[in-house]
């Protein structure tokens, strides 16, 4: 129901707020630390930039690269991941129609 949904997101906003405050916090300060004279004085982050530095940010804090993520994340499992979680919340299921729509590349798929 529409109510539902409105009490997911109310919590959702609730509970993620806060910590992406403190993310992007975090980001802005790395990105005047270390981005040099161009973001040393910058008030605010483009959004290209928050994805730069929020990469450089998790290198930094966790030691990790996002391709060394890659291969816990193969695109198969994260579709039937995300397809059994849109069944699961919202009731509908999502199926595979390839070759009932016109695609511009031969890698592409149509659900």
């Amino acid at each position: 129901s529409v109510d539902s949904v409105r009490e997911l997101s109310d919590l959702i906003l609730e509970k993620a707020l806060p910590a992406a405050e403190k993310e992007l916090a975090e980001v802005t300060a790395l990105a005047k630390k270390d981005g040099g004279d161009v973001y040393a004085n910058m008030e605010k982050l483009a959004p290209w930039d928050v994805t730069f530095w929020s990469e450089r940010l998790k290198e930094t804090k966790f030691e990790l690269k996002e391709e060394e993520l890659r291969p816990y994340f193969a695109l198969p499992n994260v579709l039937d991941g995300m397809f059994g979680l849109i069944k699961r919340i919202f009731n509908v299921e999502i199926k595979h129609a390839d070759g009932e729509a016109e695609v511009w590349n031969d890698d592409v798929q149509f659900f």
